[in-house]
């Protein structure tokens, strides 16, 4: 049986201020936004991520294991500490991998593996 022919397309986001979020991948991805009618996306690359607001009286509350995981190559990695650092948020390096958090908590993985 031949495999569906099927790619990654984007990853969908809830943010308490979509525009603020979209603002920190923007400046972290060095993406640009773009709208598709309402909905408020971040191109970056062949990634999309497509932002969307919280619902009123939603809660953020993010199971653990929830995250965006992002290839990169390791000469990436130190222009993307230099921009996590001019954005105020934390990270941590752990195996070739480096994590932090969007303005809204979710985790954010850069993998620089083989």
């Amino acid at each position: 049986m031949k495999p569906l022919d099927v790619r990654f397309d984007h990853v969908g986001l809830v943010a308490r201020d979509p525009a603020r979020t979209a603002a920190f991948y923007c400046t972290l991805l060095q993406g640009e936004e773009v709208y598709y009618g309402p909905l408020l996306t971040v191109q970056a690359g062949a990634v999309e991520l497509a932002i969307s607001p919280l619902a009123p009286g939603a809660s953020l509350d993010h199971p653990r294991d929830l995250h965006v995981g992002l290839r990169v190559p390791p000469e990436a990695l130190p222009a993307l500490k230099e921009r996590l650092a001019r954005l105020g948020a934390p990270f941590q390096e752990v195996d070739g991998r480096l994590y932090t958090r969007d303005p809204d908590g979710l985790t954010v993985e850069f993998d620089a593996g083989a």
